[in-house]
C-alpha cells in the first residue's frame, strides 16, 4: 500500500516534469531523475520528429530543449494517476494520461497552430536517501496526433535558427 505522504511526492515529481517542460527548466528536468535513468519515447506516426528510440536524461533533455524551445508555448495536462509502491516502499511505479498542447504562432490566419499529443507517461521510480527519483520514463503516444503533426519539425528548425522563446533556462 502507497503510504500518502509517498504518494503525495511521486505526485509532486509527475507535476514537476510537466512543469519542468512547459517552462524550460532543464536543471529542474534533469533533478527529477536518477543518474542512470532512460527516457523511452514509444510513439505512433511521425518518428522523424520524435522517435521512438531510448534516451539518457541529458540526451532526453536536450531533445526537449530543441523541439519543446522552439514552440511559442506548451501545455501539460495531466490526470488520472495511478501510483503503486513495492519492496517496502522503495520502489514505486507511476502512470498518469498526458494531453500536451504545442503552439505556434503563425502571425497570419489562422492566427496559431497546434498540435496535441495525448498519450500516457509511466515511470519506475527509486527511493534514494529518502528522495524519490525516476528511473525510466515511458513516454506512451498509442493514438495519432491531433492538429498539425509537422509543427514538432518546425518547432525544432526554429530552435535550430536561434528562435529560443522567452524566459527559456539555460542548462548548466
Amino acid at each position: 500500500m502507497t503510504s500518502n505522504m509517498d504518494r503525495h511526492t511521486i505526485l509532486d515529481i509527475i507535476t514537476h516534469l510537466a512543469y519542468s517542460q512547459d517552462s524550460l527548466d532543464y536543471g529542474l528536468y534533469k533533478s527529477l531523475f536518477t543518474q542512470d535513468a532512460a527516457v523511452h519515447l514509444n510513439i505512433f506516426g511521425n518518428p522523424s520528429a520524435c522517435g521512438p528510440k531510448t534516451m539518457s536524461t541529458a540526451e532526453s533533455s536536450e531533445k526537449m530543449r530543441m523541439t519543446l524551445g522552439g514552440f511559442d508555448s506548451t501545455q501539460h495536462i495531466l490526470s488520472s494517476p495511478s501510483i503503486k509502491t513495492k519492496n517496502a516502499g522503495q520502489e514505486a511505479s507511476a502512470s498518469v494520461s498526458v494531453d500536451a498542447f504545442h503552439f505556434l504562432d503563425t502571425k497570419q490566419e489562422p492566427l496559431c497552430d497546434y498540435v496535441l499529443m495525448n498519450g500516457t507517461w509511466e515511470l519506475s521510480l527509486l527511493k534514494q536517501e529518502q528522495r524519490w527519483l525516476i528511473k525510466r520514463a515511458i513516454v506512451k503516444r498509442p493514438i495519432p496526433l491531433e492538429g498539425n503533426p509537422n509543427l514538432y519539425i518546425k518547432a525544432q528548425a526554429r530552435t535550430a535558427a536561434g528562435e529560443i522563446r522567452e524566459g527559456v533556462r539555460v542548462p548548466g
